[in-house]
């Protein structure tokens, strides 16, 4: 078993002084925006100029995402304008309700300024695999989002002197072995931005799907936010799949007649 770090919110890096998980969370976005300029714009061909433009619609969409879905879907009990708390980005976060909005952003980005969708997709998805594993880092030194109660040789003993799922933990290996090595390996390849966006969401969608069963969160229909997120994910990249065999099939059956 791993034991627990003993880490809370207000811990600090020695000599730096900076909050353990506002060090990682600001220097993933640091990562995150060296990687899109330095590899996704050249690869994609994508102007610095439309590049920041997408960068400011899509982090105010994220912001605004991570937020509401927190507030909605996981503290349903907290009124949702009252005080303003609709409006305090920082008070509390949903993974997959920043990536919602970070769709809808690059979606809104994409109609005012009348680009082709898939490169900033692509760029978005490749951009995402490398923050996500850098922010989980912070969430998994910190034991942030434990599960129940396992013997699992990777589950964390907490000072209650139990062991849980570290499901930060999980997720931040999965992130670095599945989807953060296969983005940067492909970092110079040929662009494919379809093929870029199916495969980050499959990976994704099908891990996160299965990891929400051993998650303590409020649940519809049997499901919580993040699964009902996931299947949207695993049906977007079965689309694209789909839809990339269509020209094979049309040829074939051409070759046929």
């Amino acid at each position: 078993m791993i034991p627990s770090s003993q880490l809370t919110a207000q811990s600090v890096i020695p000599i730096l002084g900076l909050p353990v998980f506002g060090f990682f969370v600001g220097t993933s976005i640091l990562v995150g925006l060296v990687y899109v300029f330095t590899y996704g714009a050249r690869k994609y061909q994508i102007s610095r100029q439309l590049m920041l433009h997408w960068l400011a619609i899509s982090t105010v969409a994220t912001a605004a995402g991570a937020h509401w879905v927190e507030l909605l879907f996981y503290r349903p009990d907290l009124p949702f304008f009252e005080n303003g708390n609709w409006l305090k980005f920082f008070d509390g976060i949903a993974s997959t309700g920043a990536t919602a909005g970070a769709l809808i952003g690059t979606g809104i980005f994409v109609r005012l300024f009348r680009v082709p969708m898939a490169p900033f997709y692509a760029v978005g998805f490749e951009g995402w695999a490398l923050v996500w594993f850098i922010g989980r880092i912070g969430c998994a030194l910190l034991n942030e989002h434990l599960g129940g109660v396992t013997t699992f040789f990777l589950g964390v003993r907490m000072p209650d002197g139990l062991t849980y799922h570290d499901l930060g933990l999980y997720e931040c290996l999965f992130l670095f072995f599945f989807l953060t090595l296969y983005v940067w390996r492909r970092r110079n390849a040929a662009p494919d931005a379809l093929g870029m966006v199916a495969t980050t969401s499959f990976r994704y969608g099908i891990f996160r799907f299965f990891l929400d069963y051993l998650r303590p969160e409020p649940r519809y229909f049997s499901l919580t936010f993040a699964q009902y997120f996931s299947l949207f994910l695993l049906v977007l990249a079965g689309g694209i799949f789909l839809w990339r065999r269509r020209p094979l099939r049309l040829s074939l059956s051409r070759s046929v007649a």
